[in-house]
């Protein structure tokens, strides 16, 4: 679903039977479709997958699974600001997310920090963490751009407060008098 889906089922929390009815049909058909317990092969789970982690993992033990998992389910919670640090939601998510880190072969993270913060936060083994750096390639290898009198901005995420938009806003407002410049 989208986005507002998925907040809208993380809001009604743990407590979700049709969430997890619909989550359980979705996992034994991608289990008969790889043949349960026989499958060897490579899993990529995308982010959000922890759960996919842990269901999957259990009915396909032999496939090497490599999660990427960005960050953690409870941090995208807190971002979100869905339900306090103590609610059964937020306790929920912090051991789907131990349980998901530790049962991947592979973990795909962004920075060293989120890295340290997983293998410190929930246990997951700096050998099996990989980090896959978000953005652009390194700007010194990338061939110079053209010269140009205008510099066009375009920023384009979500409103959470993850993605910067608010250092964003307060970089172009110091820059709305440069003539040069469009945001």
């Amino acid at each position: 679903g989208t986005t507002a889906d998925r907040v809208y089922a993380a809001r009604r929390g743990v407590f979700n039977p049709r969430l997890f009815g619909r989550l359980i049909r979705s996992y034994g058909r991608i289990a008969r479709r790889l043949g349960f317990n026989r499958y060897r092969g490579d899993l990529l789970i995308g982010y959000p997958g922890h759960l996919d982690t842990i269901f999957l993992r259990l009915l396909l033990p032999r496939a090497r699974i490599i999660l990427d998992a960005f960050i953690g389910i409870d941090e995208t919670l807190a971002d979100r600001r869905i339900s306090s640090a103590r609610s059964p939601t937020r306790r929920a998510a912090r051991v789907v997310d131990r349980l998901a880190l530790r049962l991947a072969d592979l973990v795909l993270v962004d920075t060293h920090a989120h890295a340290d913060r997983f293998a410190r936060d929930a246990g997951l083994d700096p050998a099996r963490s990989v980090i896959v750096p978000v953005g652009a390639a390194d700007p010194g290898l990338l061939p110079p751009p053209p010269l140009s009198p205008d510099l066009r901005v375009l920023y384009f995420g979500g409103f959470v407060p993850l993605h910067g938009v608010q250092t964003i806003v307060d970089a172009a407002r110091l820059l709305r008098d440069d003539d040069h410049i469009h945001v």
